[in-house]
Order: structure tokens, then C-alpha cells, then sequence
């Protein structure tokens, strides 16, 4: 059943996948869990779009798109 819903995919890229994973390790080290992860993909126009984790431990957002470095 069609709602006017557009299924859409999104893909992280190697570089997101790899701030996420440092990400991820900082929080395990500082609460020896990883919690619950919230992903937002927000756009920037066109097909671009900043990808947004949350995460309920650190009550914080990191946006995987813009971070070089933690």
C-alpha cells in the first residue's frame, strides 16, 4: 500500500564508518557498554546528507560527515 512515501537508502561511507567506530570505542572505554545509537540522515541538498549518531550514554550527537578527527 502506497502512502506517498519515497523508500529511500542511505550509506555510510569507509571515513563515517570509521569515526563511528572510534566513537564507539571512547564510549565503551569510558562506560564498558556502547548503549543505544540513534541515526539521523539530514540533507544538504540534492542526494548529499550529513549523517547524525546519537547516543543515549553520552546524551550527544556526532555528525559522521563533517568530523576528520575526535
Amino acid at each position: 500500500m502506497d502512502e506517498g512515501y519515497t523508500p529511500m537508502n542511505f550509506k555510510i561511507n569507509s571515513d563515517e564508518v570509521r569515526v563511528l567506530n572510534e566513537w564507539m570505542g571512547h564510549i565503551y572505554e569510558k562506560h564498558k557498554k556502547y548503549g543505544n545509537f540513534d541515526y539521523k540522515f539530514k540533507g544538504r541538498g540534492g542526494d548529499n546528507y550529513e549523517v547524525w549518531v546519537y547516543n543515549d550514554l553520552e546524551m550527544s550527537e556526532l555528525c559522521l560527515s563533517n568530523t576528520t578527527e575526535l
